[in-house]
């Protein structure tokens, strides 16, 4: 779970990098349902890097931009 948060962080996947960071908090508590629960929403947010990072429409304008 480090390594996934680390590597979220660098790549700015700072919501997989939040739900990362929780995750080796339950896993540390062995909460079991909490870590089920978190893997499946990093699954979900990889889903959503993956689809934005393949998404061949532009990025919106960015603040005073365009």
């Amino acid at each position: 779970a480090e390594k996934l948060q680390k590597t979220a962080q660098n790549i700015g996947a700072l919501n997989m990098a939040d739900e990362a960071f929780r995750l080796k908090l339950a896993v540390r508590s062995q909460d079991t349902q909490k870590y089920k629960l978190l893997i499946k929403k990093i699954e979900c947010a990889f889903e959503r890097l993956k689809t934005a990072m393949t998404d061949p429409s532009p990025a919106p304008p960015r603040n005073g931009e365009g």
